[in-house]
Order: C-alpha cells, then structure tokens, then sequence
C-alpha cells in the first residue's frame, strides 16, 4: 500500500494514473466475468463478502483505463500522415 501512496505523492508528471482507494466497495456480480470472480474467490476470499446478487470487495485499489499520452500522441501522428 504504500508505493500507491508514494507514487501518488511524488509522480506527478503524468507517467502513472492516480489510484483511488475503496473499502467495502458494492458491485453486482452480473457486472464481474465470472472468471475474474472465481480468481478473486481463489486468490483473496478474505477480501470478499457474497451477497448473493452482489459482492463487497473489503479493500480495493483502482485506477482510470486510459492512452499513455506518449502512445495517444503517437498515434495521432501516424493518422495525420496517412
């Protein structure tokens, strides 16, 4: 936990997301593959809570999917040139 925080207090140029941490996040299970849920099941069942419907993951990290700016600017190069 603490290279989050580190990263999040000191990398501030745009090489990493910013992370947000959560407790006791609520999601329906209709949202999570199965796969993924059977791994989270295997690998931290201690960090899972089964309502049935729903499942409450104790403590988690997430962070935005995105580009990296350098591949997005990257990419815009090669269509302006096409």
């Amino acid at each position: 936990m603490a290279c989050y925080q580190l990263v999040k207090e000191h990398d501030r140029v745009g090489r990493m997301a910013d992370t947000q941490e959560y407790e006791n996040f609520v999601v329906d299970k209709a949202r999570i593959s199965p796969q993924l849920l059977a791994e989270l099941q295997r690998e931290v069942p201690e960090k899972l809570e089964d309502l049935g419907d729903r499942v409450v993951i104790k403590h988690l990290y997430m962070e935005r999917r995105m580009t990296p700016l350098n591949l997005y600017l990257e990419t815009g190069r090669r269509t302006a040139n096409a």
